[in-house]
């Protein structure tokens, strides 16, 4: 309890400090393009290490062994591997913030290509921020606190760091929240290995010796899990952001990798965990087996170690989701549809209105987490009309130069179709995601083949 208020008494202290770095809203949602690398590799790898990285590959690893429980954080880490490849550029078009700027500059002004991203984007995190509630107040209770109380304190802890100081708040809080997984992941990792056998390297050799596939499934969850990581983080908003954080071209991509090579650290430590849990407890649900080992085989201060590293694991994606939504309310929809002959930094109230935003989410995701939890499977329900839709006018445009703006238009249409008939059930073959990029690749492909740029 008293390890818990004190991080959370840090991460207020350190919103007011960095308060006075933010002058205007660009400071507030990328830090002045001014984040140290050390800082701006932290919330690169933090951002994409939440709840379900951790939380998640643990009751993997419990039900199908070390490398199983790995797969999601290896995704993450092979997510920023590929985002190092266009970190760079896209962080040297010094005049964008968020990706719906990308698509403004690649292809030229389109309402319709900013708005449908400002339309389904804040679904998708709502949804993800109420869900990262959800195992912040679920994992609190192994403190002892109720799960209401705790949803609500860990909100308003969030909302003063974020709402105080922006992205600078956010990177620095989640330097510290990924120095807490680095350092207490390991030891909690390594307790468990010695609570079955005297010689934890030998056990650990004989886990590793395990196929990296060891069933029949294996392969599939593996794309499954991965797939979604690298193909949605390239154009997501907590990358993008990120990116634009860096005081240079070279820093986003060094950024990246480093972040990559952290996520790759932490996935063994999370594989270990989620192995001997599913060993101590083999006659238990793979969800029961992370607080029945918090409550009942880990020594206490190794599992107050273990429950710090999951709410920081958890609080970091959290706090980058808020930040992710004051640009799209801010600068998408403030600025560029409402009010797009004005500079950013220029338009009267833009730096109030992102922090309302950022607060806002928290709020909403609050109150999903306490009231509303049924509705997390409809929020998730439309994900493909983010990262389906999105990829191709995104990634295919920064690779091909021939591809336009009525290419664009169109793939995002005929994406949104193909997404939506997945989503009813009327298409159904092979993956939810894939389908609409593989048919908004070929659109975008075949209408830019047969336009001419604008």
């Amino acid at each position: 309890m008293l390890l818990l208020i004190a991080t959370c008494a840090v991460y207020i202290w350190i919103g007011f400090y960095f308060s006075k770095k933010v002058k205007t809203a660009s400071d507030f949602l990328i830090a002045g393009r001014n984040l140290p690398l050390p800082i701006l590799a932290a919330t690169i790898a933090a951002t994409s290490f939440g709840g379900g990285c951790l939380v998640g590959g643990v009751q993997w690893g419990a039900e199908r062994g070390l490398w199983v429980g790995m797969y999601s954080t290896i995704g993450a880490a092979l997510a920023c591997f590929v985002n190092a490849f266009f970190a760079g550029k896209l962080r040297s078009l010094s005049c964008d913030i968020t990706p719906a700027d990308y698509i403004e500059t690649r292809y030229g002004h389109s309402i319709f290509l900013r708005a449908y991203q400002c339309l389904v984007t804040p679904i998708s995190i709502l949804a993800i921020m109420g869900s990262q509630l959800i195992s912040f107040g679920s994992v609190s209770t192994a403190f002892g606190i109720p799960y209401d109380i705790a949803v609500i304190v860990g909100v308003i802890v969030i909302i003063i760091y974020t709402y105080a100081s922006g992205m600078w708040g956010v990177a620095v809080s989640a330097f510290i929240q990924l120095a807490i997984c680095v350092v207490f992941l390991p030891i909690v990792a390594y307790i468990s290995l010695k609570l079955v056998g005297d010689n934890p390297l030998l056990m650990l050799q004989s886990m590793v010796k395990e196929p990296f596939f060891p069933g029949n499934k294996s392969l599939s969850d593996f794309m499954y899990t991965v797939l979604p990581l690298v193909l949605g983080s390239i154009f997501s908003y907590e990358s993008f952001l990120r990116y634009q954080c860096a005081d240079n071209a070279k820093n986003a991509v060094k950024s990246s990798v480093i972040a990559g090579f952290i996520l790759l650290f932490l996935a063994f430590p999370i594989g270990i965990i989620g192995a001997i849990g599913g060993s101590l407890f083999p006659n238990i649900s793979s969800v029961q087996v992370l607080p029945q080992m918090i409550s009942t085989t880990l020594p206490p201060l190794v599992s107050v170690l273990f429950l710090a590293a999951i709410l920081a694991a958890i609080m970091s994606t959290a706090d980058s989701l808020m930040t992710s939504m004051s640009a799209i309310i801010s600068r998408d929809v403030y600025n560029k549809l409402l009010h797009p002959n004005i500079e950013f930094n220029d338009l009267k109230n833009t730096l109030k209105y992102s922090q309302i935003a950022s607060a806002l989410t928290a709020i909403i995701g609050a109150i999903i987490a306490l009231k509303f939890d049924s509705l997390l499977e409809l929020l998730f329900w439309p994900a493909p009309l983010c990262t389906g839709v999105i990829f191709a006018p995104f990634v295919i445009g920064l690779s091909w130069k021939g591809a336009t703006k009525k290419g664009a238009i169109c793939a995002v249409i005929v994406s949104a179709i193909l997404a939506f008939l997945n989503m009813i059930g009327l298409l159904t073959v092979f993956d939810r995601i894939l389908v609409p990029i593989i048919g908004g690749s070929v659109t975008i492909f075949i209408v830019s083949k047969f336009s001419k740029k604008d």
